[in-house]
């Protein structure tokens, strides 16, 4: 197994990153910018440490071998695959929603 994983963020994950920063920058561009980076140092971080999230509150989450990272005050829900060295980014929410319904 090598040491790397490769992170890959779905089209729904892709569509909550545009409109988070997409909304932040309305109103402060640079703002934006910095949490942008953010996801991009924690997404390759994952790469490192897969398993480094913890693990989610919700039940069907665990059960299916999710995790999640926090980043800011926002939540991302992965899912780190083994077998193929991948790590799915499913979503990425607000810390102060309710996202077990909107999965």
């Amino acid at each position: 197994m090598s040491n790397k994983y490769t992170v890959k963020q779905t089209p729904f994950s892709e569509l909550d990153l545009d409109e988070i920063i997409g909304h932040i920058a309305y109103d402060n561009i640079d703002v934006a910018l910095i949490l942008l980076e953010k996801f991009k140092l924690s997404f390759e971080r994952l790469s490192s440490y897969p398993f480094s999230g913890s693990v989610p509150e919700d039940a069907n989450l665990r059960i299916k071998g999710c995790s999640k990272l926090v980043v800011d005050s926002y939540v991302v829900i992965y899912l780190p695959n083994t077998n193929t060295e991948t790590i799915s980014i499913i979503r990425i929410f607000s810390a102060y929603m309710d996202y077990i319904d909107q999965l």
